[in-house]
């Protein structure tokens, strides 16, 4: 029930937006652009089972509208297509999901008083150390609503200096999973110091309410950073903070946080390196700390980028009891302009990862996709995910093929 209430705001939201824009256009910039999407899909393992794999082709079929408002005080726009698939041999019954995305920005002051609006409904991995949106239809995922509602205050200090106030309002909700909901009410000051056009200097305080399924608590946060170009699209930054949770009825928690990186151009070559440690949105968890460290090569070819990225993460659930998990990752991707309207593309990732069912995870996956007149765009695509205990032994592991050819035609 809740889901389908959840369903309705945002098409409702949506179908607003859409009358207002429409109402309001007079002297302001609005575009509408429906659009149709169709795709077929073979999988050899349509369940992601690693002993009863069974085999489908799934059509589906996904009409939708995208909205975009401009005007001197307010910036709108909305997302929403429906998203059906049919099975055909049965393997799994009809399924019927919703995607929107509501964003709009009101000057209600000349350059000094804000409101940000957010909305947003999809499907959401409930493993946030391994997207399984990316790889199966259903698997491990459940439906996510999050609104947002953040007025604030730009207080133009001096020519280089600005105090932002806020609040900000976030209720997060989740259907068809075990996710936790929750709600927050967020105050907060950020300080910005722009002392030369290429150094930037901060600092900020927030304090926050939240209340979710599991425990209520409060937090204050305090940070401080900087961000300098040191060359052309080169830039270093750093930023550190503390965080003090106060828990209901259980003993507080205090955590660094931190964000630090460095990304070089050496022309046609650029690398990137980050360092960071955040707490993170976890649909299974109160109050998740993702602790990172990354590494980025990418080279621009004349049509496209060749990368290579690689990094090692760390999750730990501060509230509830639960083992530490870390993961090392490596990725490879390719991207391509083949001609004027044909699109390559190409990427290959494999991870470690403690404390899971599966230690090994490896996917590939390889496309194209064609540019028709009229709108018209057509894609053939080709994905296998692969988990398993052994590095090299596929034995016991679950592996699926997946062969998607897609069709969109915008209006």
């Amino acid at each position: 029930m809740a889901r389908e209430r959840g369903r309705r705001c945002a098409s409702a939201g949506l179908f607003c937006l859409t009358c207002l824009c429409g109402a309001t256009a007079l002297g302001a910039d609005f575009t509408f652009t429906p659009f149709l999407g169709v795709s077929e899909e073979f999988s050899d393992n349509v369940l992601d089972s690693a002993v009863d794999r069974r085999s489908d082709f799934i059509t589906r079929v996904q009409p939708g509208a995208q909205v975009n408002y401009r005007s001197p005080a307010i910036e709108a726009s909305g997302g929403y297509n429906f998203d059906y698939h049919h099975y055909l041999h049965g393997t799994k019954g009809d399924e019927r999901n919703h995607n929107a995305n509501l964003r709009g920005k009101g000057e209600l002051v000349d350059n000094f008083f804000f409101v940000e609006l957010a909305d947003t409904l999809t499907r959401v991995s409930l493993d946030i150390a391994r997207d399984s949106t990316a790889e199966s239809l259903y698997s491990n995922q459940s439906d996510s609503n999050t609104g947002i509602v953040n007025p604030y205050l730009m207080w133009r200090l001096g020519e280089k200096t600005t105090l932002k106030t806020s609040y900000r309002f976030v209720d997060t909700r989740y259907w068809n999973g075990d996710g936790i909901n929750k709600r927050e009410n967020r105050w907060g000051a950020d300080f910005t110091l722009t002392p030369t056009q290429r150094l930037s200097l901060s600092a900020g305080y927030a304090f926050a309410e939240l209340t979710t399924d599991l425990i209520d608590y409060t937090l204050n946060d305090v940070n401080a950073g900087f961000s300098y170009e040191f060359a052309e699209r080169s830039f270093v930054h750093a930023s550190m903070g503390h965080s003090w949770q106060d828990l209901a009825g259980r003993e507080d928690t205090r955590n660094l946080f931190w964000d630090a990186g460095v990304t070089k151009d050496f022309g046609p070559l650029s690398a990137t390196l980050a360092s960071y440690r955040k707490s993170t949105e976890a649909p299974l968890s109160v109050y998740t700390i993702e602790t990172g460290h990354r590494l980025l090569l990418e080279k621009r070819l004349s049509r496209g980028a060749v990368g290579l990225s690689t990094g090692y993460t760390k999750y730990r659930e501060t509230i509830l009891t639960r083992a530490d998990r870390s993961k090392t990752a490596v990725a490879l991707f390719w991207r391509q302009e083949l001609s004027d309207r044909l699109n390559g593309n190409l990427a290959l990732s494999g991870d470690h990862m403690t404390g899971e069912t599966y230690s090994y995870h490896f996917t590939g996956s390889g496309g194209v996709n064609y540019q028709f007149n009229h709108g018209i765009t057509a894609g053939l695509t080709y994905t296998f995910v692969a988990y398993q205990d052994d590095i090299v032994s596929g034995a016991g592991g679950r592996h699926t093929n997946r062969v998607i050819v897609a069709l969109k035609k915008t209006f």
